[in-house]
């Protein structure tokens, strides 16, 4: 997955690339074994102030979605 843009600035795609590593964390925490404080890390972050400076992602459509990827491979 490609993280970084040439149509982006140098600042925008050092924040993405921040979100990114969080889904990606995200993703691997909720794999087996569940690593349950890497999950509420990342959820604290999502729903933090420094996600809102970082993206104009919401937060609750991010995690919904991110939910809903472990229902489809279930």
């Amino acid at each position: 997955m490609q993280i970084i843009s040439k149509n982006l600035s140098p600042e925008d795609n050092f924040c993405n690339a921040i979100v990114m590593q969080a889904v990606q964390d995200y993703r691997e925490a909720r794999k087996s074994p569940k690593d349950y404080a890497m999950i509420s890390d990342c959820e604290r972050f999502f729903k933090s102030e420094w996600f809102k400076a970082l993206t104009k992602v919401d937060p609750d459509y991010l995690l919904e979605k991110l939910k809903e990827e472990d229902e489809d491979d279930a």
